[in-house]
């Protein structure tokens, strides 16, 4: 008899974990890369079952198709309200960077099936989830299809414009520029550089443009940007990759260079994207 009333209750008031697929509401503060992202209460999400490319590690280099990723991400979800789910089995929780691994919704668009359809990202194997074999099946029409990260003429283009700008910078030495690298022979002192622009980020307050993949390098160049009223929700795409002149006063931040302008204008991209 104790048993019956155990199971009565049970299905009219079920635990939470026999409810994982009910939504649980937060709004979206900021998207840090193409599968992460940080709520207004400061917890940090990673879409569950996928992985993108690289693009916001600070000792790694960005990958092909990363920038893009993290755009379309934030296009989806920056500032909306989510609903956020736990697989099935509710086996699977935090990662080991304590980030809650969940499966994201707005309005009617399951995210993390998007990335993988669009081709902005592939499937993560290393953890079992509910939808891999969908998830794979969807890569797999994507590779077929060559779309986004399985584009293999724009892979070849990115590829031909990095190299092309990495060949420009190492002939930057003259009378008159200052190679990135060189940059902290001359703290104090008003200089041009000149530096591949190879890691962008956005802190909110402040935008850094960085010339080695690790920021932490001592020969990384750092210029600094105050955020101001303009909008630079694009400023990843645009500038990442790029040859570009700054002029200024060069300073000593933790034994690296760094120069602060006060206008996105003082930082003079050197080529166009077809010359």
């Amino acid at each position: 008899m104790v048993s019956v009333l155990l199971i009565l209750l049970l299905l009219l008031f079920p635990s939470p974990a026999l409810t994982s697929n009910r939504c649980e509401y937060r709004e979206v503060a900021r998207v840090i890369d193409g599968d992460t992202f940080v709520l207004k209460n400061g917890q940090r999400i990673r879409l569950l079952g996928i992985d993108t490319p690289e693009s916001a590690d600070p000792r790694r280099p960005v990958q092909f198709y990363g920038l893009e990723a993290k755009q379309f991400l934030k296009r989806l979800v920056e500032n909306k309200l989510v609903c956020l789910r736990r697989d099935r089995d509710r086996t699977i929780n935090r990662d080991r960077y304590n980030r809650l691994l969940r499966y994201v919704y707005v309005d009617k668009v399951f995210v993390n099936k998007e990335i993988v359809g669009m081709g902005y990202g592939f499937v993560f194997v290393q953890l079992p989830f509910q939808y891999m074999e969908e998830f794979r099946r969807l890569q797999h029409k994507a590779m077929e299809e060559g779309v986004g990260l399985w584009d293999d003429r724009k892979y070849g283009i990115w590829l031909g414009n990095y190299a092309k700008s990495l060949s420009r910078i190492s002939n930057c030495i003259s009378d008159t520029v200052v190679c990135s690298w060189d940059a902290i022979k001359y703290i104090g002192k008003k200089r041009k550089v000149r530096f591949l622009i190879k890691k962008v980020h956005n802190a909110g307050e402040r935008i850094y443009f960085n010339s080695e993949d690790d920021i932490y390098n001592p020969r990384n160049f750092t210029v600094v940007l105050p955020v101001s009223t303009r909008d630079y929700r694009d400023i990843e795409m645009k500038y990442w990759g790029r040859v570009a002149e700054v002029k200024g006063y060069i300073r000593e931040n933790h034994g690296r260079a760094e120069m602060e302008i006060r206008d996105i204008k003082e930082l003079v991209i050197l080529y166009s994207d077809d010359s």
